[in-house]
């Protein structure tokens, strides 16, 4: 279990001395603080779980904001939606833009045994990341770091510093 301040470290943050009326308002401080030391203490974890299966976080380009999304379950919901609904694992399976690996994982357990799962990525910096959350969800696809570029034998994949996706245009 997560480690968060005790309640004498909040207490400090509200006043000592306090009216009848502050008074009252106190236990709801209170439980606003520990809430906000536990949500800032889970966005520094190194690890997060999504829809069952447990991804590493722990990257530069991961920022907190990123966390946030996939501790409340916002991160690539479209994407998730659509393997439920639309993957029946009955093919083998290409996907473009692995990223960490959150779709791809989710994606491997839906298909059928035997069937290949091949994942590109063009960010070479998660391609570990990729790789470790691979092993750790026991995952099968295999992993190339290439990107695709159209009209030319060469491209430029660019890296966002405010975001861990990548892009080989530019807006």
């Amino acid at each position: 279990k997560s480690s968060i301040p005790d309640s004498d470290y909040t207490d400090q943050l509200l006043a000592p001395e306090e009216s009848p009326s502050q008074h009252a308002v106190r236990p709801k401080l209170h439980a606003l603080a520990r809430t906000l030391f536990s949500l800032a203490y889970r966005f520094r974890e190194p690890r997060v779980e999504i829809d069952g299966l447990e991804f590493f976080v722990d990257h530069p380009l991961i920022h907190a904001e990123h966390r946030m999304d996939m501790f409340r379950g916002r991160y690539e919901k479209p994407e998730r939606a659509a393997i439920t609904e639309f993957l029946d694992g009955k093919n083998d399976l290409v996907e473009f833009g692995g990223g960490i690996g959150v779709v791809s994982c989710l994606a491997n357990r839906r298909l059928a045994p035997g069937r290949k799962h091949l994942v590109i990525e063009g960010n070479t910096s998660l391609i570990p990341l990729l790789e470790s959350n691979k092993k750790n969800n026991s995952c099968t696809f295999q992993v190339i770091n290439a990107v695709l570029g159209y009209r030319s034998d060469h491209t430029t994949f660019h890296i966002h510093s405010h975001n861990f996706l990548g892009s080989t245009t530019v807006n």
